[in-house]
């Protein structure tokens, strides 16, 4: 399995954002076209990562059936922010130790 670090998913998220801009005006995309980039965006991101890797995984708030919880999963490896263990994991450890000097994100920190 391939480990990342914060850094190396940061420059892979900003690569791949430049490569899609650098796409959009190379192809002359229309608007379907970047209503389905958005979408695809959003599926990744805001339901792979924050319906199942965060709500899911790490705090069990609801029951799905299981190919759901295949593709949910699946989308949210896509979302570059390491596997399901890990990140819930580092979530987990962020809620035990909350604004603590051992929160992993706590803005007492910096970034």
């Amino acid at each position: 399995m391939l480990k990342t670090t914060p850094l190396i998913q940061t420059i892979i998220q900003f690569s791949l954002t430049v490569l899609s801009i650098i796409f959009i005006i190379l192809y002359n995309l229309s608007l379907v076209d970047l209503a389905l980039i958005l979408l695809g965006y959003i599926l990744v991101s805001g339901y792979g990562q924050s319906v199942f890797f965060h709500r899911y995984w790490s705090h069990k708030s609801f029951e799905t059936f299981k190919i759901f919880e295949y593709i949910g999963t699946i989308l949210g490896c896509m979302a570059f922010k390491g596997s399901p263990i890990t990140w819930c994991g580092v979530h987990r450890q962020h809620h035990k130790y909350s604004d603590t000097n051992m929160d992993v994100h706590s803005p007492a920190n910096g970034i």
